[in-house]
């Protein structure tokens, strides 16, 4: 089973949702979401985090957290392991009440986290469960519009202060909110390689970060290359690796140089066979070979992962 790549740093701004196991619920009443807050407020204050929104549904729920230290996963574990253990207690119950592991996108707060916040909040008006987000007593919209009491918990300051100072912030906010009633957009027509939100140059910086350090297979590749390689990249480092120039690439049939460029081609820029083929003179068959025999020479030959490496920090330097 494939597992999500967490890029977990210090100061990461996270969307976070956990659902329930076969789309069970996971509160089945405000008991059950009255404790869920109460494990939620230990937890962002033993981790440290800044929680600037949540809403609980019936069978998940959403946050939106910064973690000034790295520190999502264990507090992730630990808020979904006091919840299951309440729950199961009070309910009778045994097992597994989440559905695997939680899902986290990293944002960029400069370009989508207001749009974040109007999102959670309206989670319960999308799904008809309420009239609008002020109706929902499960989120932070009421307290972040100044219609009940923060919690402890809760950060507010942050998207208050987007909307000015005072009376005034509160009710810009709450027309922001309202606008977003009737919008069928969702922030997730911007998600990136199934995990970040943000701009091209914040891309760029979590792909840095990513680098060579985390090769998992368990990982999806699509997580692993968040700023996929083009052709010609991949052309240029097996030229400067093998110092071969390309009419020599197209020439010889099974150099190591053309086995680099049909195994990156296919594992990190995600190209289907008919999309390298012709760029070394071959058809959709003898690439389908070509790739092939590229994954058994990684698990043969040191020499030639050596050189996958290298092309692959010289492919992130030109991307850079």
């Amino acid at each position: 089973m494939s597992r999500p790549l967490r890029l977990e740093h210090a100061g990461a701004l996270w969307h976070v949702t956990s659902r329930g196991n076969e789309k069970r619920d996971i509160f089945r009443d405000d008991r059950d979401r009255s404790r869920f807050l109460s494990g939620l407020a230990r937890v962002v204050e033993v981790c440290g985090w800044t929680l600037h929104a949540y809403v609980l549904m019936g069978n998940h729920y959403h946050l939106l957290v910064e973690t000034p230290e790295p520190t999502l996963s264990r507090g992730m574990h630990r808020l979904n392991g006091f919840h299951t253990q309440k729950f199961n207690a009070r309910h009778g119950r045994v097992g597994h009440l989440f559905q695997g592991r939680f899902k986290s996108i990293l944002v960029e707060k400069e370009t989508h986290l207001l749009e974040l916040v109007r999102y959670i909040v309206l989670n319960p008006v999308r799904a008809g469960v309420a009239r609008d987000a002020g109706a929902w007593r499960w989120s932070n919209y009421r307290a972040t519009a100044g219609i009940a009491l923060v919690p402890p918990f809760l950060h507010v300051a942050w998207t208050r202060s987007q909307f000015g100072t005072g009376a005034a912030a509160l009710r810009r906010y709450r027309e922001f909110v309202a606008r977003g009633m009737g919008s069928r957009a969702t922030p997730w027509e911007a998600l990136r390689s199934q995990i970040f939100l943000g701009s091209e140059e914040f891309r760029e910086q979590i792909q840095r970060m990513v680098g060579e350090s985390d090769r998992s297979p368990e990982i999806p590749r699509a997580h692993r290359r968040l700023v996929r390689p083009g052709l010609d990249a991949i052309l240029s480092a097996a030229e400067a690796e093998f110092g071969a120039d390309r009419g020599t690439l197209l020439r010889k049939r099974r150099t190591s140089a053309r086995l680099a460029v049909a195994y990156l081609a296919k594992r990190d820029a995600l190209l289907g066979l008919a999309g390298f083929a012709p760029s070394l003179g071959v058809g959709v068959s003898a690439a389908s070979t070509l790739a092939r025999s590229a994954e058994r020479l990684m698990e043969l030959d040191s020499r030639f992962r050596d050189r996958i490496s290298r092309m692959r920090s010289a492919i992130c330097k030109m991307q850079t």
